[in-house]
């Protein structure tokens, strides 16, 4: 039986946070690089990485987590830690690692004198609520696409979700796409990255901007992370060339 190690993520081996992606790491290093030198910012700033190895020593698992007293938390809440995102490498769920992970993050979270551990649930498809709420977390609050909940450590934790909307501006005409990005995950990056050849393709007069979301200051002046169009979002997540037409058509009317 194999015995998985879990490991708190320094600098030096923070690379092992990016497991999740499996065979696409070769794909994606160049942003898996990217994304390396804005988390090690992060977790001089109380961010927190994870890892969980398997056989032979091999990463298998991950979280990132952040302090729910930073700007670039969408969740609000004294001594708590937001979970970024959590995932264990697809053929080796269902088998207690993600809750032996979770467990361990709640144990060094309330040796650090936290309150409590939050998680924002996306269906069933990103960090299910159905998982979470079997092993101790409560529905805080529950939004037409996604659910916020809390596992308390002490009794007097608290949470709530804050918007993060649109703040760029809107433009007097045509078509303005927006691309602000956190740096955190390659993913996400990489497929941020190819909406300007999308854009062209669909509508090749559109005014393409695009940014990191790094700060408080970023928040205030720009908004969340996300791909706009005309100031309206056009997915929660990675956008793909069929929901970003969409966007684009319904902007034009």
């Amino acid at each position: 039986m194999t015995t998985h190690r879990i490991e708190r993520l320094s600098e030096n081996n923070l690379v092992n946070v990016y497991c999740c992606l499996g065979e696409r790491q070769e794909l994606f290093k160049d942003d898996i690089n990217d994304a390396l030198g804005y988390m090690k910012e992060k977790l001089k700033s109380g961010w927190l990485a994870y890892a969980v190895y398997g056989e032979g020593s091999k990463p298998i698992g991950m979280a990132i987590l952040v302090p729910c007293s930073d700007p670039l938390s969408p969740v609000k809440g004294e001594d708590v830690y937001y979970f970024h995102c959590l995932d264990i490498n697809k053929e080796l769920r269902k088998q207690g690692i993600g809750t032996k992970l979770i467990a361990q993050i709640t144990e060094d979270i309330k040796t650090m004198g936290g309150k409590g551990l939050a998680v924002d649930c996306f269906g069933e498809y990103w960090m299910p609520c159905s998982y979470f709420t079997k092993i101790g977390f409560e529905p805080v609050k529950k939004f037409p696409d996604h659910s916020l909940l809390l596992k308390k450590i002490t009794r007097d934790a608290k949470v709530e979700f804050m918007e993060m909307p649109y703040r760029g501006g809107l433009p007097q005409s045509g078509i303005q796409i927006d691309i602000q990005h956190m740096g955190t995950c390659p993913f996400i990056l990489n497929n941020f990255h190819k909406i300007p050849e999308l854009v062209k393709k669909i509508e090749p007069e559109a005014v393409i901007r695009e940014r990191v979301i790094d700060t408080g200051a970023d928040i205030e002046q720009w908004g969340g992370s996300g791909v706009y169009v005309n100031g309206k979002s056009v997915s929660p997540g990675p956008v793909n060339e069929e929901d970003l037409r969409k966007a684009i058509e319904a902007a034009r009317k």
